[in-house]
């Protein structure tokens, strides 16, 4: 059963590495559904098929529409399935759920960020998008923006909803949609 899962994940992720894209980190690649899906329809077709075995998961669970971030691992046979709140609207869309699959354990985790007020949040989330994604070159700017800022001066601690407007806050500055602002600057 997960031979050919794995077969299709380290197909997809040599697609991802020799191809440069995706948002890279240290353990990890993460990737949106739509760009992944059109990188390697082989790897949903495994899914779909293969991961209904796993009893703590439903084929149509797998398979509906509302996660829209997968995340790979570089080094081991485990992924996510990532559900943000729409990353083609929101500026920093925050985690909702996940559902994490370790095929080398035949094990499924899965959790539900309950608490809106401090979620965990996408940065630099035009990485996770092909280039001919509508709107990416605003969030290209809204990024530029953040560093020239210094918002991303310390990348572990902004990894939540609450530090996040915090450090906003505390700089006398704002999200006004995709575009970063002085507070005095909004209506």
């Amino acid at each position: 059963m997960t031979g050919d899962i794995k077969t299709c994940l380290d197909t997809l992720r040599d697609t991802i590495r020799s191809q440069k894209v995706g948002k890279v980190l240290p353990n990890d690649f993460y990737i949106s559904r739509i760009w992944a899906e059109n990188l390697c329809p082989d790897f949903f077709e495994c899914l779909k098929t293969d991961l209904q075995t796993f009893s703590v998961l439903s084929k149509d669970e797998i398979s509906n529409d509302e996660w829209n971030v997968l995340k790979i691992s570089k080094l081991k046979a485990n992924f996510s399935l990532l559900t943000y709140e729409d990353p083609l609207v929101e500026s920093f869309p925050c985690l909702i759920r996940y559902i994490s699959i370790d095929l080398d354990k035949l094990s499924v985790r899965k959790q539900i960020y309950k608490n809106p007020d401090n979620r965990f949040i996408l940065h630099r989330k035009e990485l996770l998008f092909s280039e001919s994604t509508p709107h990416r070159n605003e969030w290209i700017q809204l990024t530029s923006s953040c560093e020239k800022a210094g918002l991303f001066a310390q990348p572990k601690l902004i990894g939540t909803r609450r530090y996040w407007q915090e450090l906003l806050k505390s700089k006398g500055l704002a999200l006004n949609g995709h575009q970063l602002v002085q507070l005095e600057e909004l209506p």
